[in-house]
């Protein structure tokens, strides 16, 4: 289940100091727009 793992991660991100915590959200956020391009909406998780 990625999407249940990168939701636990950036959950855990409030507790990083506010600059870092908005780069790695950053990062999360191009990967997650990366990732829906490369799948189809209805495909889902396998």
């Amino acid at each position: 289940m990625e999407s249940n793992a990168i939701f636990a991660m950036v959950i855990g991100l409030k507790k990083l100091p506010k600059d870092l915590r908005n780069e790695i959200q950053d990062m999360f956020l191009m990967y997650l727009k990366s990732s829906i391009r490369q799948h189809k909406v209805a495909e889902g998780e396998k």
